[in-house]
């Protein structure tokens, strides 16, 4: 985490497949349940909790749906995996093992191919290994049957430090964020922030003699800071640590 702070041979294969298919087919669906999931306050409809030898499991394309990214299929490896934003996680058919941006991750119920779709189980996407992938907080109501995914911020709230004759207003800031001054002039500053997002629109009125405001409004890729200061404020300096 960073922080920012402001300073005032074929043939055969294709029998092979064709024959699996036709057992899939033939195999009965999976005991599912309908549940709520909601990504960031949307709800995403047609979601099912499966039941896989008896654990609770997403299918990897609804997982896809709530977190996304994009999946991948090995088949002579009999792996599959989910790509977001330049980490991976692989899934194995029939282990009970992940690999999580390159470290293994353990769960209870291996992953299962059943009729064209691979389960997995929900014990992993609540684990922290998957929420620190997907970068959300996932979160599971058994008895109101909902599913909560909330994508962390790439730009935090901001805090404030004043001492006399300096405030600070420092932001926790994902890796992978940029940033400029879009614009500054007589007593405001506006800096964008690329590739990374605010939770929601913010204004934040301050008491203090140099800063009196902060207005934080997310955009779809980017963020802008829009700064105002009191007249006693010298040019603000921005860095990043």
């Amino acid at each position: 985490m960073r922080f920012f702070r402001f300073f005032f041979s074929g043939l055969i294969v294709f029998s092979i497949g064709a024959a699996l298919a036709n057992a899939q087919a033939r195999r009965p669906p999976l005991p599912s349940d309908p549940i709520m999931a909601v990504v960031e306050g949307r709800l995403v409809r047609g979601v099912f909790l499966v039941q896989v030898e008896g654990a609770p499991c997403l299918s990897l394309r609804d997982l896809q749906r709530l977190a996304g990214g994009r999946l991948s299929w090995r088949r002579p490896s009999r792996e599959v995996s989910l790509s977001l934003e330049g980490r991976e996680a692989v899934f194995t058919l029939d282990a009970s093992t992940a690999v999580v941006d390159g470290r293994a991750v353990a769960f209870g119920t291996p992953v299962r191919w059943w009729t064209g779709q691979a389960y997995i189980p929900l014990d992993f996407i609540l684990g922290s290994p998957f929420q620190s992938f997907s970068r959300s907080t996932i979160s599971w109501n058994p008895s109101q049957k909902i599913l909560s995914v909330d994508p962390v911020p790439d730009i935090s709230s901001p805090h404030f430090t004043s001492a006399p004759g300096k405030t600070s207003v420092v932001f926790d800031v994902s890796p992978r964020v940029e940033w400029r001054v879009l614009r500054e002039g007589e007593g405001f500053l506006i800096l964008r922030f690329f590739g990374g997002r605010a939770r929601s629109r913010e204004k934040l009125d301050v008491q203090d003699p140099l800063i009196t405001s902060v207005d934080i409004l997310p955009r779809e890729r980017s963020t802008d800071v829009v700064m105002s200061f009191g007249p006693s404020a010298e040019r603000p300096i921005a860095v990043m640590e």
